[in-house]
């Protein structure tokens, strides 16, 4: 049974004045005192509220012809000892006499203080939403729109009169309605994605690329009723994106020609030098090729990127015995790196499936991180050991380590670790991002375990072929 809501009671004619227990807590007034429409109930409204509420009791409501006796204002009070403010609706009526003079006055008051702050609260939200500039959606479980927000209709280009009450399919191309229900099927599970990046229509037919954020919405039970959607136009970065990649593209194979021909002269010169024995020239034409092969895996690197990106990476899947892959690529690193002793440890004799040139380069990029990264003279450890019939190869070393903050975008193409340490490792960032892609289209994944100060290792499984 619901709690009975404070009343109160007005003699017009003694003036005396009854407030039930209830209506004196809620204008926080003493038990015991007795109350006046001055001193109480004109003294506890607030400032910017008090004369225009006695305005509508005395001209309005105790006017029979303007009212016939009824009643209803919202106001503000401030409790009379614990000066809280609160939002009041009062509803009452007031009787006349036979010459229409008002004799009795009673009613009720009611406590709206949340109702007014959830209504602030989501007038602001609203606010927020409608000049966002990133289009907010919300949709039922039945895909049906609504909410559509201003961005959204410039965006789409469908109005809210337009897409409220129709399927968000109305703006999902034909090859992506399937996307639509593995978004929703994960939603369910109470899962939130962020900068899923796909591609909608607008309504002049044009497609757009956009980066959404969708998370569940719930009611007060806590179950999911619906989803809302923060989408963000990215056409623009896409087209830069991929202008980006043309002329990483076209500058890469430039380079790659007259880099080819330098390696070719710097080995016939080497090879002089060493028939001469010519310490000095042996000496500093090594120091070249080195340089060169530095370089020319960089610009394969940039190429396999631009590659990845356009979903291009082509694998030759193959039975290979991991043992001998590691052996050969230790040995390389070896002579590219003799600043650093690099050993095998833990190795075990296993046959894995993949592309044997991938996941060389795949390693060839762990070693020269995990080089980069570590202090002269520190080893690097290669490992490999089967785990549940995957085979968990491993590369780790014990240099500066990284932080947590740093761990989840260090596969991000371009991105470098900020730390003062580090301001003269030289990299663009694309390593880890080529291993992370090269690895995914294996289906695997590359992991890290890291502490500052501590060492990394980074790791990831490959399957095992009897």
């Amino acid at each position: 049974m619901a709690p009975e809501c404070p009343t109160f009671d007005r003699d017009l004619v003694s003036q005396n004045m009854h407030w039930d227990e209830r209506c004196r807590e809620l204008f926080d007034i003493p038990a015991g005192k007795t109350v006046t429409y001055d001193d109480d109930f004109l003294a506890c409204l607030h400032p910017h509220d008090r004369e225009r509420v006695n305005d509508h009791i005395l001209n309005f409501a105790f006017v029979k012809a303007l009212s016939d006796g009824k009643y209803d204002v919202t106001y503000r009070i401030i409790g009379a000892r614990d000066k809280k403010l609160r939002w009041i609706r009062s509803r009452g009526k007031v009787f006349f006499n036979a010459d229409s003079v008002p004799i009795r006055f009673i009613g009720a008051v009611f406590d709206i203080t949340d109702i007014k702050q959830a209504n602030k609260k989501n007038a602001l939200l609203s606010a927020i939403i409608q000049s966002s500039y990133d289009a907010i959606i919300s949709k039922n479980l039945d895909g049906l729109v609504e909410s559509w927000n201003g961005a959204a209709e410039r965006m789409f280009g469908f109005t809210a009169e337009e897409m409220i009450g129709q399927s968000i399919f109305k703006i999902i191309p034909p090859g992506k309605q399937d996307e639509e229900q593995q978004i929703l099927s994960r939603v369910k599970k109470g899962e939130r994605l962020e900068h899923f990046e796909t591609t909608r229509l607008r309504k002049d037919g044009t497609q757009i690329d956009i980066s959404l954020t969708i998370s569940p919405i719930k009611n007060e039970d806590d179950e999911i009723i619906g989803l809302s959607k923060i989408a963000r136009d990215i056409s623009d970065q896409k087209l830069a994106e991929l202008r980006k990649n043309d002329f990483i593209t076209i500058a890469s194979h430039e380079l790659k020609t007259p880099l080819t021909t330098i390696k070719s002269y710097v080995q016939l010169l080497l090879s002089k030098a060493r028939t001469d024995n010519d310490k000095f020239k042996t000496e500093a034409l090594s120091r070249v090729e080195k340089q060169a092969n530095k370089m020319s895996a960089l610009i394969q690197n940039f190429l396999n990127s631009a590659k990845l990106l356009e979903g291009k990476l082509d694998l030759v899947i193959e039975r290979f015995k991991a043992y001998d892959l590691l052996t050969e690529i230790t040995e390389d690193a070896k002579l590219l790196s003799p600043s650093h002793p690099i050993i095998m440890k833990d190795c075990e004799d296993l046959f894995v499936t993949g592309d044997r040139n991938k996941i060389a380069q795949v390693m060839g990029n762990l070693i020269s991180n995990a080089v980069k990264y570590s202090p002269l003279g520190s080893t690097i450890t290669i490992s490999c050991k089967a785990i549940g019939g995957q085979a968990q190869i491993a590369v780790s070393d014990t240099g500066i380590g990284i932080e947590k903050k740093d761990q989840a975008k260090l596969f991000d193409r371009f991105y470098r670790v900020e730390n003062d340490k580090l301001k003269n490792v030289a990299g663009f960032g694309i390593g880890l991002y080529l291993v992370a892609e090269i690895l995914r289209f294996h289906d695997s994944r590359i992991l890290v375990e890291s502490k500052a100060n501590a060492g990394s290792k980074f790791y990831f499984n490959l399957p095992i072929s009897q």
